[in-house]
């Protein structure tokens, strides 16, 4: 990545000004750290590292510092076109466009393998991901996270990560949850057909039409969602009055199954 090879540049740099006495670096170790300016006007990149230095150095003068490291960054550099010290000492590169006419090609050559690495080889990563509710239609949170998990993973893995991945659904035949959904498909299964539907608080909610037939009681924790009439209309559309004198058995395996 160029903020790669801006770094060990400046790294360089640093050690050649080291070595020549030019630096008097009392510690080996320096973190050399890129970031891109604000405004355009002050370079693509701009690093911190002579105003890092100074206690190091022992120079106050992190203008200098800077200065001194600059001297040591080859002027014929493929990269950079020009430099500047800038402020209380921050070094500003301005880059080459041939850097990004470069990047293009190598983009093209590389294809999907642009940007990998081994970085975190060994690494194991287990990320759970959208989870979607099986009683409700998905959400765009559901959609966001479906998209985000997917990069997340496919980032890591790029970088050389074993990456799992897990999608939690629960559709267990004998989930709670899952039986109240099939019961209240029954419900509204049934209020097509004719019977109304009662509720616990005294209500009654007319039938689809036709002659009326007996209530059917909607569950304590039914989902009230017009989805569910939109699933209990294409089954009747499809099955009919098959399952409305159904045994109590054969409508239960019935309607989870087909929830």
């Amino acid at each position: 990545m160029i903020t790669d090879e801006l770094a060990e540049l400046v790294r360089s740099a640093i050690v050649s000004a080291r070595d020549a006495g030019e630096l008097p670096l009392s510690e080996p170790d320096f973190a050399v750290t890129l970031e891109t300016p604000r405004n355009r006007h002050h370079g693509d990149y701009s690093t911190n590292v002579a105003l890092a230095l100074r206690k190091s150095t022992g120079l106050a003068d992190s203008r200098d510092i800077a200065a001194r490291i600059l001297r040591r960054i080859p002027t014929d550099n493929r990269l950079i076109a020009r430099t500047e010290v800038a402020g209380p000492g921050f070094i500003n590169f301005y880059l080459k466009p041939a850097w990004l006419q470069d990047s293009l090609v190598q983009i093209e050559r590389e294809d999907l393998c642009f940007g990998t690495s081994t970085l975190r080889a060994g690494e194991r990563v287990l990320i759970e991901f959208v989870s979607a509710n099986p009683t409700g239609p998905i959400s765009v949170v559901n959609g966001r996270a479906a998209v985000l998990g997917d990069v997340l993973a496919n980032l890591l893995a790029s970088q050389g990560a074993t990456v799992g991945r897990e999608f939690y659904i629960n559709d267990a035949l004998n989930s709670t949850q899952l039986a109240v959904f099939a019961e209240t498909v029954f419900v509204r299964y049934m209020q097509i057909l004719g019977h109304p539907v009662t509720f616990a608080d005294g209500r009654t909610e007319a039938a689809g039409g036709g002659p009326a037939k007996d209530p059917v009681a909607f569950p304590e924790k039914g989902y009230p969602g017009d989805y569910v009439r939109d699933i209990a209309r294409s089954l009747v559309e499809e099955f009919g009055d098959r399952y409305e004198g159904a045994d109590a058995d054969e409508r239960d395996e019935f309607f989870r199954t087909a929830t």
